[in-house]
């Protein structure tokens, strides 16, 4: 069973009535046939992305001229603002996830990665400096706190200025231990104010490496080693190459269309000669009947890797075949 969306008048009869009518004029026949030329070509031109057989019983939808395109294409920008110190990547490259592309000069973001380890470091040390304070004024606090009490038990033993120094000289070491105390938490309040400072210039130095959100194929390099960038500026365009789409126009009435979503689907094409056969699925289904009266369906096809390149590139054109849903359902 054939679905040809395009059929030919009978364009030799209509060319013989229009050429040989006694009144068309030499330029008008001449329009004619030109125009009939044209006529012909664009109906006998299949058109892309649109079923042009059924094969296999049925089992089978086939679209020839199927032009795929990738997934994802970003242009990835700069998060700090520097000059581009290398570059490591050219159009029509491959790139794996993470792969470094760009390098920022990063000096000046690096001192001041140096800078908050030294203050992070010194904070440090300041803790433990309080630290040991903290202990001493604790230890004296708690032996005049003895040592008073010790006395009162004596009564009378001691004389009323005495016991006001002691109590006095407890009050001092509370005083001292509260303040030790106070020291040691504003010492490690520093200390993780110097930690955050850290990680922030540690970032801020990321970011001078410019790196792939993603594997797939660098499609334009928009900045050259040298030249000035600020944060925002576009700097690679990267395009995904694992995941390709594609998509066809069906016959309404060719099938349940909406029982298509999850079908398999099969892509033949040619690579250095010879034939290579892809696999994907079908995602999705338009909702509505364009003016030819056909509903156009939405395929996800896995790209494969293939003597270090993709096989499958943005637009180039395949022959697809989608599994119908009467042949699943035997």
């Amino acid at each position: 069973m054939n679905f040809i969306p395009n059929h030919s008048p009978d364009l030799p009869s209509l060319l013989a009535t229009v050429c040989c009518t006694p009144t068309t004029s030499v330029w008008d026949r001449g329009a004619a046939r030109l125009f009939i030329a044209l006529l012909s070509a664009a109906l006998l031109t299949p058109t892309p992305g649109i079923c042009v057989q059924a094969a296999d019983s049925d089992a089978w939808l086939t679209f020839e001229q199927t032009v795929v395109k990738a997934a994802v294409s970003v242009e990835v920008s700069a998060q700090e603002a520097g000059t581009v110190r290398t570059s490591a990547v050219k159009v029509n490259q491959s790139v794996a996830e993470a792969e470094i592309m760009l390098q920022l000069d990063d000096q000046e973001v690096q001192l001041a990665v140096e800078q908050a380890e030294d203050e992070l470091q010194m904070a440090r040390l300041a803790i433990d400096k309080a630290k040991a304070v903290l202990m001493r004024a604790k230890s004296s606090a708690d032996h005049r706190r003895d040592e008073l009490v010790r006395h009162h038990k004596l009564g009378d033993s001691i004389g009323d200025a005495e016991r006001r120094n002691m109590q006095q000289a407890v009050e001092q070491a509370e005083l001292d231990h509260v303040v030790a105390y106070n020291d040691y938490q504003q010492s490690k309040h520093q200390a993780e104010i110097g930690q955050v400072r850290l990680r922030a210039a540690e970032l801020r130095r990321g970011r001078m490496q410019i790196n792939a959100p993603f594997s797939g194929e660098i499609t334009r390099v928009l900045v050259q080693p040298g030249e000035r960038v600020e944060i925002g500026e576009p700097l690679v365009e990267l395009r995904a190459m694992e995941c390709m789409l594609a998509d066809f126009e069906v016959l309404e009435e060719v099938t349940d269309l909406h029982t298509l979503i999850g079908n398999p689907i099969e892509v033949t094409t040619v690579v250095t000669g010879e034939p290579r056969k892809l696999t994907g699925r079908v995602v999705s289904v338009d909702s509505e009947v364009n003016a030819r009266g056909r509903v156009r369906v939405h395929v996800e096809i896995v790209n494969q890797w293939h003597d270090d390149r993709w096989v499958l590139l943005h637009g180039k054109s395949v022959t697809l075949r989608v599994q119908h849903a009467s042949s699943l359902q035997d």
